[in-house]
């Protein structure tokens, strides 16, 4: 499944959509118009001024004012806050991808408390899609895919972990995944079983590799 799954195509649209509209936001407000003789006049609801976390796209850098430590924690608790507050779904989806942008483990607690206080299990599932966006802290991320993967959770939440344990390309993940073949759900055994392999895969075609040429 990994980061391009379609688990909800209503959640899927949402994001992209929300994540479009930042990008072209972010790009308007970096854009001089000197030739414009009649500029719109401003509203106070003008799209001009667009949320912090439409402002900028996830292959970008935060925004400038999440700079400290101090500054992501108090970003990822308001996100967080937001989260839990949230009544709809756009609501939930915005303030899961703005505690995305805030990086570092702050943003990964931030979503952890998201996925433990979720009972939709599509939601669940986005959220620890929404988690490989963040970069680094494998080990981090690792701690919430395998909470994900527990006997406790839905099983398509179990699988969406397993799939992005492959994703996540981490030798410690195997450790995760061998708790995982003795799973009283044999579907769970097998994905765990085939996500092992595709991890160790990589790593043994390079050994194999360095043998010939050593040979040679």
């Amino acid at each position: 499944m990994g980061v391009l799954s379609m688990c909800s195509p209503i959640i899927r649209i949402m994001m992209v959509c929300m994540l479009c509209w930042g990008w072209a936001c972010g790009c308007s407000r970096t854009v001089p118009t000197p030739e414009a003789e009649k500029p719109l006049k401003q509203t106070p609801n003008a799209l001009s001024t667009p949320l912090s976390v439409l402002q900028t796209n996830h292959s970008s850098h935060p925004p400038e004012m999440i700079v400290t430590e101090s500054d992501r924690r108090e970003a990822a608790a308001q996100y967080t806050a937001q989260y839990l507050n949230a009544t709809d779904l756009r609501g939930k989806i915005k303030s899961m991808l703005e505690a995305s942008r805030v990086g570092g483990i702050e943003a990964i607690m931030a979503l952890g408390q998201m996925f433990q206080s979720e009972q939709d299990v599509e939601l669940r599932e986005e959220i620890l899609e929404t988690l490989m966006f963040i970069p680094g802290h494998d080990v981090d991320k690792l701690s919430l895919l395998a909470v994900a993967a527990a006997q406790n959770q839905p099983q398509s939440v179990r699988e969406t972990a397993i799939d992005l344990m492959i994703d996540l390309g981490s030798p410690n993940a195997i450790q995760v995944l061998q708790g995982l073949l003795d799973d009283k759900n044999p579907l769970i055994r097998e994905a765990a079983e085939d996500a092992i392999r595709e991890i160790r895969t990589p790593t043994s075609t390079v050994s194999e590799m360095e043998i010939e040429v050593d040979d040679d």
